[in-house]
Order: C-alpha cells, then structure tokens, then sequence
C-alpha cells in the first residue's frame, strides 16, 4: 500500500504528528522515569482571535518564518537532538 504524500497543511498530518509527540514522550518519560531523572520539556498553549482569514493567514507565515529562524539560528549550538512542533488549528465549539 503506497503512503499518502504529507502535507503540512492537513488535519491528517497534524493528527499523525501529534500522535508521534505522544509516542516519543511516552518513552522518553518511561526512560528518565527508570533512570530516575526529570524530563526537560516545554509546552505552549495559547488561544488567538483572527479578525479575518488574510490575518490568519498573515499570522502563520509569520510565525513560521520565525520559527524557522530561531531554529536555525539555535540549531549549531545544540550538541543533542531536540523536536520542535508548532500547530494552529480552530478552537471546537
């Protein structure tokens, strides 16, 4: 069976990337849980009002743009590998 190609701008690939941070940080977890260390980790969790869809959409590329560049600019002076996963999705009614 061939895998559908990702598209980042589809529920379905967010809902597979979510699924993998849940998989990773479960065993990362149960790893420093038996080594009985902490596990560093940061969560952000924020909710926006758009007036419109071009402020939306203004507001992603922005965001993007500055994720990318902080990534970039931090990557050569990270000696581990660490995962970065920034979503938007519409708040449920």
């Amino acid at each position: 069976m061939r895998r559908p190609r990702a598209r980042p701008l589809s529920a379905r690939y967010l809902i597979a990337l979510g699924a993998r941070i849940v998989r990773e940080i479960a065993g990362l977890t149960r790893r420093a849980e038996q080594q009985d260390k902490r596990l560093a980790v940061l969560a952000i969790d924020t909710q926006i009002r758009f007036r419109s869809a071009a402020d939306r959409a203004a507001f992603a590329s922005e965001l993007a743009a500055g994720a990318v560049g902080c990534c970039e600019c931090r990557a050569r002076l990270i000696q581990s590998a660490h995962r970065r996963l920034i979503s938007r999705q519409g708040k449920p009614a």
